[in-house]
């Protein structure tokens, strides 16, 4: 399926990052989607090891690249989900303006989320289907 990937991505003329997706259907891969960016999986692949965005940037700098092969985290594996908070403009003013500022030194994402986590409480999973 690699090989296919690859043909695709020279015949497409992709250049820089590409997300091909192949399917094995009667034991013959087909591609069934093609995204010009890094796949939504790409925190896995730069948690493993492989930093694909840097080394981007150094081969357009003009910096020759060292092999990577075999120096990445093998088995690792990634679980994420898809939260949502419900809230209503009066929830929102009660909680004012101050909570959604991040603070000094941290991730504004991670400072709201972790705020609104502790002042709304989460949808049951199972009652959303």
């Amino acid at each position: 399926m690699f090989k296919v990937a690859v043909r695709a991505a020279e015949a497409l003329d992709i250049r820089g990052p590409a997300n091909i997706q192949v399917k094995l259907h009667n034991d013959k891969p087909t591609i069934f989607e093609v995204n010009p960016r890094f796949s939504g999986g790409i925190l896995l692949t730069l948690a493993a090891g492989a930093d694909f965005p840097a080394w981007l940037i150094e081969m357009c700098c003009g910096r020759r690249m060292r092999s990577f092969v075999g120096k990445f985290t093998d088995g690792l594996m990634m679980a994420c989900y898809e939260s949502a908070v419900f809230m209503t403009e009066e929830s929102l003013r009660e909680m004012g303006r101050e909570a959604l500022r991040p603070r000094k030194n941290s991730s504004a994402q991670v400072q709201v989320q972790s705020r609104l986590s502790a002042a709304f409480e989460p949808v049951n999973p199972a009652l959303v289907r």
